[in-house]
């Protein structure tokens, strides 16, 4: 007998088996490793957000010539804030700075106030109307000053470009009356060189103009 035979069998299946795993292996199809566990919840999605119920106003209000009076009042550049109370009603207020015609530059201060309605779901869009109260002081000349006070209304659209900004645009009649103070056209028969109310410069003149005036307003609208 050959005792050669068994070892040379244990051997070659000591060599075969790993060469049939191999082969085997080879064939399973690739299998994933599992995934890991976490502890980590996921993140909730952030939750959408809420519009403020403020918003500021940058724009321009002018005038085209005055129904009843020949002289045209300047444009004025304007900044005020506004309030959403309800629904669609909003309260505004802010200051405005009056611009000379000829010239264009600023030469009076004024303070504006008033109350919009919103037609639309939302304040701050759509179309709307609106009342305000102005009130300002112009100084027309060295010697020269104007109090204006005025009252109007006004039908506009304010139209959304963005989620924060708006488009503007309104137009309207104002009722207004200004008070000017200033030196009188000529000087008074009892007002006569060398007395003391000339010298003094004390003498002035009181002028009341009412007009009634077509009105319009640009301007863009940031809600915060």
């Amino acid at each position: 007998m050959n005792v050669d035979l068994p070892r040379r069998c244990v051997f070659a299946a000591l060599l075969a088996a790993p060469t049939l795993a191999f082969a085997q292996q080879a064939e399973l199809p690739p299998t994933t490793p599992p995934p890991l566990l976490t502890t980590e919840e996921p993140s909730a999605p952030r939750p959408p957000r809420t519009p403020s119920d403020v918003s500021i106003a940058f724009g321009m209000s002018g005038y085209t010539a005055a129904m009843d009076s020949t002289r045209t009042e300047g444009a004025s550049l304007i900044v005020d804030f506004e309030r959403h109370l309800a629904g669609g009603l909003t309260v505004f207020g802010g200051a405005q700075a009056r611009l000379e015609t000829d010239v264009n530059l600023v030469n009076g201060m004024g303070l504006q106030a008033g109350s919009r309605l919103y037609f639309g779901d939302q304040p701050f869009q759509g179309a709307f109307v609106a009342v305000q109260l102005q009130a300002g002081y112009t100084r027309v000349s060295l010697a020269t000053t104007d109090t204006r006070v005025a009252v109007g209304g006004l039908l506009g659209y304010a139209h959304p470009i963005s989620s924060n900004w708006r488009l503007s645009f309104a137009a309207g009649v104002e009722s207004s009356q200004t008070e000017r103070e200033g030196p009188p056209d000529s000087v008074s028969p009892g007002c006569v060189l060398f007395t003391p109310c000339l010298l003094g410069g004390r003498e002035t003149a009181v002028e009341t103009r009412d007009a009634l005036q077509p009105q319009f307003r640009a301007g863009a609208i940031y809600r915060f």
